[in-house]
């Protein structure tokens, strides 16, 4: 696979995981009337999740760090 796609979707995901988070506490604080309290958690647990999603695709799941791209071998 071509090392620059391989990576691609992260950066789709992280936003997707702040917008989508930080979203449903807006929606959240709108009914409860809480404002900005779980706007700011969600943005937090968004940025939270998102990073941690980023950060396993690209240094693999493993506690070695290799996710087995470098030898050629996928371990999925």
């Amino acid at each position: 696979m071509n090392k620059f796609l391989a990576h691609s979707h992260l950066g789709l995901t992280f936003a997707l995981f702040l917008g989508g988070l930080s979203y449903l506490g807006l929606k959240l604080d709108e009914r409860l009337g809480t404002t900005p309290l779980f706007t700011i958690l969600g943005g937090f647990l968004g940025f939270g999740a998102g990073f941690y999603h980023l950060y396993r695709g690209v240094y693999g799941k493993g506690s070695g760090g290799s996710s087995g791209e470098e030898d050629g071998t996928d371990q999925r």
